[in-house]
Formats: structure tokens, C-alpha cells, sequence
């Protein structure tokens, strides 16, 4: 079986594999400002619970949306 592998497959897979880390200091700190914590507090619970990581990156995953959306409109010629 032959792989129909892109470009465009590579730098989507990118895409969503480190955009939610690179957004992933943003919804600590909106949830900072909304829960009356400290951003640190959160980044302390990231960094050494496991359960409280998967948490919030799967609210960091909702930023794959824009880019979804995006990719989704576009037109290919």
C-alpha cells in the first residue's frame, strides 16, 4: 500500500500538535483571571499533575477550531 503523503498533511499535523501548546499559556491565564488564582498556581498544577495536564490541554485543543474553520473555507486551485 503506497502512502499519499503532502506537504499540506505535514504542516497541518504541525499545526495541531503545537499550536495548543503554544495556546496553552493563554487559557492559563484567562482561567487565572476568572478563578482568582495565580497564573503560577496553574502552571504549578500543569507541571506536576497529570490529570490536571490533560484537563487543560484539552481546553487548549478548542484553538484547533480557528484553524480547522480556516483550512476548511480555503480554496485550493
Amino acid at each position: 500500500m503506497k502512502l499519499n503523503w503532502s506537504k499540506e498533511k505535514t504542516f497541518g499535523m504541525l499545526i495541531g500538535i503545537i499550536w495548543p501548546l503554544l495556546f496553552l499559556p493563554v487559557v492559563l491565564y484567562i482561567l487565572s483571571l476568572v478563578n482568582n488564582f495565580t497564573f503560577s498556581e496553574l502552571w504549578n498544577q500543569v507541571v506536576t499533575y497529570h490529570q490536571m495536564r490533560s484537563k487543560y490541554l484539552s481546553l487548549s485543543l478548542i484553538s484547533n477550531i480557528g484553524w480547522f474553520y480556516f483550512f476548511l473555507n480555503r480554496e485550493e486551485f
